[in-house]
């Protein structure tokens, strides 16, 4: 689809953020993700007692009485929706977490984790949150976790022994359903969105990201307008850039859609390859589990065939 270039001058306010980026000495990832062989921690949860480890069928039946269902988070709202999350919690009042050796394989982790995200040196530390129960049937929607206290910037997930081929197969069908088929490029440039904001340039805002043809637009309007549209456009997620352009009174706010949400869904769908092509080697060709095995074949024939590409 042909576009009109659009010419912009540099944004010579963002120049504090430039000089602060180009200090930044410790690259590191979003994500960070290992295993570690050490003595298991002494977790012993109010009704039930000690677990045992990995934790047999018959204690995770013990344990659910004394949970409730996991709500999640949406914007400011607290909503329980099995059909969203369908999981068991236990807050950190009914679950005591000790022993001899876990303070210091905690740190371990912790170090670890603060390595890979660039945050070496850096005084971090990790409180426990919730016990989280996966049983038969349980499944959490992908989700953007919401801050949960001050100073928060990401969640710590420990996962305990279980009976591993549950594990295997949850680990499996969620992958699959997820990442199953590529995600499919957009036709169009339309972003379906509805804002709350009823002002004319929201409602101007809100008919070009409608528009499948526009892929840019034009907003000479004064500054506070400029800024208003600003945390419209993020507060809707919008994908598109939005740079002023410093000529002229008013000056202009030009916006350009971008393909982020599509290359967000092409990233997830390559680590979700990867990640089934780690499973595969581990299947089990028989029993309950057999309808996966040419699912898997057929993702981590994709994996590859991308690689290749």
């Amino acid at each position: 689809m042909a576009t009109i270039p659009v010419r912009v001058d540099y944004n010579h306010e963002l120049k504090p953020l430039e000089d602060l980026l180009s200090g930044v000495e410790r690259p590191g990832d979003f994500f960070v993700s290992g295993k570690l062989e050490a003595p298991m921690p002494k977790v012993e949860v109010e009704g039930v007692g000690v677990l045992s480890f990995p934790v047999p069928a018959a204690q995770i039946k013990e344990i659910i009485p004394q949970a409730v269902r996991a709500p999640y988070g949406r914007g400011e709202d607290t909503i329980l929706d099995t059909s969203v999350r369908n999981v068991w919690q236990l807050t950190p009042a009914k679950v005591r977490l000790g022993g001899k050796s876990w303070e210091r394989c905690f740190q371990h982790i912790l170090s670890a984790v603060a390595g890979g995200l660039g945050c070496g040196g850096v005084n971090m530390s990790a409180e426990l949150y919730k016990l989280l129960v996966y049983d038969e049937g349980s499944f959490f929607k992908e989700h953007r976790d919401t801050e949960k206290s001050d100073g928060m910037f990401g969640t710590l997930v420990v996962v305990l022994p279980s009976s591993f081929w549950h594990l295997w197969q949850h680990a499996a069908e969620f992958l699959l359903a997820r990442s199953e088929h590529p995600p499919e490029p957009p036709r169009d440039w339309r972003q379906h969105v509805t804002q709350s904001c009823r002002c004319e340039d929201c409602r101007e805002l809100q008919s070009f990201a409608r528009n499948p043809a526009e892929h840019a637009h034009r907003f000479r309007v004064r500054k506070d307008r400029r800024q208003h549209l600003h945390e419209t456009i993020k507060q809707h997620g919008l994908d598109m850039t939005h740079v002023t352009e410093r000529k002229g009174s008013p000056q202009t706010l030009v916006c350009t859609k971008t393909r982020g949400a599509y290359q967000r869904r092409c990233a997830q769908y390559r680590a979700d390859l990867a990640a089934m092509t780690v499973l595969f080697p581990l299947v089990r060709t028989g029993g309950e589990r057999a309808n996966l095995v040419p699912k898997l074949v057929a993702a981590v024939g994709r994996s590859a065939s991308m690689t290749n590409g």
